[in-house]
């Protein structure tokens, strides 16, 4: 009888194995089939074509390990949501190296013609609303939002979208200026490698920016050609490097408009809405240029240049604690 129970021991003892072996194999089936479905939404949604099998195998890896980031991501930054985006299929480095494009000079080029604050503008610091928005609320107003494409072009889009908003706030006119022409122009190299404002605001101020319909946007680098091109070119009077201090700043925004400032975006690729707030993030240095255009409690809003399908219709609230990345002693604005 001892041995009939030993038996059936065995025999019980194989099937429940086989059956977690069986269970665990449909889980992963099932799981395997997820991430592919995944995929093929990702691809459909964000138009993604590969040129050949191998490459898009890479990217479906890359994929896969995004989809990691992101969850790891919203378990540990509840203030924000995490999702698929367009840059889901990149690596870190190709993101960085691709996407964003602010690079700090030396000290002794971080130069401005700073003005200190009149005694009026100390007395509007004691009157700033909770929440700001130009969108709503001006001064002026902003162009849509635009995309820098695999440019490092990002130095361009904050700087001409302060101008823009700068023009329509002294003359009423609604106008969007060149991006491209600072890409081709500003440097003696490849403004897709990266630029920095001062040096931007610095060529608006001397030669002057062209209207975008003029000038058209690329994403490449080419030949200069303001002296060919003719037309209209604005030249600004100056540029602030303004305070770091979230009430002058706010300040400037409220009765200046926007402002310039450089972040550091390595985390930003898969961000979806909410107040991005991360201790990852430098507080001592920066890669990437966007343009603050209000705050709010506790936040920035800043409007980026990877187009409205990113983030909340391309902007994104920034903690302003220090543990969003936001350097706001790299704040400029032009007058």
């Amino acid at each position: 009888m001892d041995k009939y129970k030993s038996i059936l021991f065995i025999f019980l003892f194989l099937a429940f194995v086989l059956g977690q072996d069986k269970q665990e194999s449909l889980s992963d089936f099932g799981k395997k089939h997820q991430q592919q479905q995944s995929f093929l939404d990702f691809k459909k949604n964000f138009a993604k074509k590969y040129h050949s099998q191998e490459h898009e195998q890479y990217r479906f890896n890359v994929f896969l390990e995004n989809l990691k980031e992101i969850e790891r991501l919203n378990k540990e930054i509840t203030s924000a949501k995490f999702a698929v985006t367009q840059f889901s299929d990149y690596t870190k480095e190709e993101f960085m190296k691709l996407f964003t494009g602010a690079v700090i000079p030396n000290e002794a080029e971080l130069s401005s013609n700073s003005q200190s604050n009149s005694d009026s503008e100390e007395r509007k610091l004691q009157s700033l609303p909770s929440t700001w928005d130009i969108r709503a609320n001006g001064p002026g107003i902003l162009q849509a939002v635009k995309n820098q494409g695999q440019c490092g072009s990002c130095w361009t889009f904050s700087t001409t979208a302060t101008v823009e908003n700068l023009y329509n706030i002294k003359y009423g006119y609604n106008l969007s200026f060149s991006e491209q022409q600072q890409v081709d122009c500003v440097y003696q190299r490849d403004g897709c490698q990266g630029g920095w404002f001062s040096t931007a605001y610095q060529f608006v101020m001397s030669i002057g920016l062209a209207l975008e319909n003029m000038y058209p946007y690329t994403g490449v680098y080419g030949s200069c050609a303001t002296s060919s091109m003719g037309g209209y070119l604005y030249r600004i009077s100056g540029f602030n490097n303004l305070q770091d201090n979230i009430t002058q700043i706010q300040s400037s925004i409220v009765n200046k408009g926007a402002v310039a400032v450089c972040v550091d975006a390595s985390y930003w690729g898969q961000y979806s809405s909410g107040i991005y707030s991360d201790t990852r993030a430098s507080t001592t240095s920066c890669n990437h240029a966007v343009t603050i255009i209000g705050y709010g409690p506790g936040y920035w809003l800043i409007r980026n240049s990877w187009g409205a399908n990113w983030g909340e219709n391309g902007h994104i609230r920034v903690a302003n604690n220090g543990t969003g990345g936001i350097r706001t002693n790299y704040a400029f604005q032009p007058y």
